[in-house]
């Protein structure tokens, strides 16, 4: 137990992230078509982001820019042709705390305040 201000800190070595900051950074990509947008919650491999397009090029262009930013897992990120979201993002959280089918409109279940548009493909 601990009793102390700082014991948490201390048995933790005072580390709160990896040497190279990492863990701030997105650590996989699943990259699928709109068209399974669906089945997504019932897929136990994802556990991370997911980036859809049906131009597989826009989106590994997208996995390459976000790859190396440090982005905001509860925030929905659009370009002209890319959906790339978390899968722990609150905003969707029902459907993979009950593995719903995601609906095609998922967007709509984000606020206004965490759906940012890029502008990079």
């Amino acid at each position: 137990t601990f009793t102390g201000a700082n014991d948490y800190m201390d048995a933790a070595g005072n580390i709160r992230t990896s040497n190279k900051n990492r863990n701030y950074y997105p650590k996989n990509f699943y990259l699928a078509p709109f068209d399974y947008v669906r089945q997504i919650p019932a897929n136990k491999n994802i556990k991370d982001w997911v980036v859809l397009s049906n131009d597989i090029e826009q989106g590994k262009k997208i996995f390459y820019f976000l790859q190396d930013c440090v982005i905001n897992p509860g925030v929905l990120y659009l370009t002209d042709t890319v959906s790339v979201f978390n899968v722990r993002a609150s905003s969707l959280r029902k459907f993979f705390n009950t593995n719903e089918e995601l609906p095609e409109n998922f967007w709509n279940y984000y606020p206004s305040d965490k759906v940012v548009k890029l502008d990079i493909c």
